[in-house]
């Protein structure tokens, strides 16, 4: 998997959130944040990895910079002790070590002046502090993000068919102890959303409609065109099986049906 450069249509930052992150990082008001976030005070026994294996991701450059000092293990700061963590549900999701290894370059950036890893701490910070449940996500297109539910577009990952993976930094945090503000996880979907996703992934649809009733959905709309259609004939078979509600418009050019737009309706109890 070759490193790529971030997208703007899978995840989308917006202003908010990059006046969060320069005000954390310059604000005296997260002080106390930053004190917890970067205190060395976490030895190898408290990632709960085996020597072996730590110091093979070591060798791998899975592990931030500096963490072998004098040919032994200095203690970590909570910034990468959560990073270690989440390598191991990187490796449980089946991720190799040289994936991992691109996560890590991507993420992963020193700040000289603090001494840590000012993104990823931000995001551990608001996993702490927020319910924004943030999460560390890899494509199988290469890409690499930090990003709330909220600002990800997974529906566009989903159209071009790729997998993702997802590392909760709030689930990370909750399994070392930690208190999470308001953590939250996506609910599966309903059955009526099924459907909606189904009808919204569909290439032949034109346009799809839906209409809420108390934050639920009771109708969808999906709306069809035939080009130049052959026999009318096929498209009323397909009405007829489908035993479909909605109209059939026709547009006509010099006596000649040039397309038929079929708008299907369906109602949820």
């Amino acid at each position: 998997m070759k490193k790529k450069e971030t997208s703007t249509v899978f995840v989308e930052k917006d202003e908010n959130r990059l006046n969060d992150f320069k005000e954390y990082c310059s604000s005296p008001e997260y002080e106390v944040f930053w004190e917890n976030m970067r205190a060395k005070k976490f030895t190898v026994s408290d990632t709960e990895v085996n020597y072996r294996m730590i110091h093979h991701w070591a060798t791998n450059n899975l592990l931030p910079g500096g963490v072998i000092e004098g040919g032994g293990w200095r203690k970590f700061t909570l910034v990468e002790l959560v990073w270690i963590k989440a390598i191991v549900r990187m490796r449980e999701a089946g991720l190799s070590l040289d994936k991992i290894k691109l996560a890590k370059e991507s993420l992963l950036k020193l700040d000289k002046k603090s001494g840590s890893y000012l993104l990823f701490e931000f995001y551990i910070a608001k996993a702490l502090s927020t319910p924004d449940d943030p999460y560390i996500i890899i494509i199988s297109n290469g890409e690499v993000h930090l990003a709330s539910p909220s600002e990800v577009q997974f529906l566009e990952i989903f159209k071009s068919h790729y997998d993702v993976t997802l590392i909760s930094l709030a689930a990370i945090l909750e399994d070392l102890g930690h208190k999470v503000v308001g953590m939250h996880f996506l609910h599966s979907l309903s059955a009526e959303e099924q459907e909606t996703l189904s009808e919204l992934r569909s290439e032949e649809n034109k346009k799809v409609s839906v209409r809420l009733n108390k934050g639920k959905i009771f109708e969808i709309e999906s709306t069809k065109v035939f080009q130049n259609p052959q026999s009318y004939l096929d498209v009323q078979k397909e009405i007829k099986n489908n035993r479909m509600y909605g109209k059939v418009v026709f547009q006509a050019e010099d006596g000649e049906t040039k397309s038929l737009e079929v708008t299907k309706k369906k109602r949820f109890k």
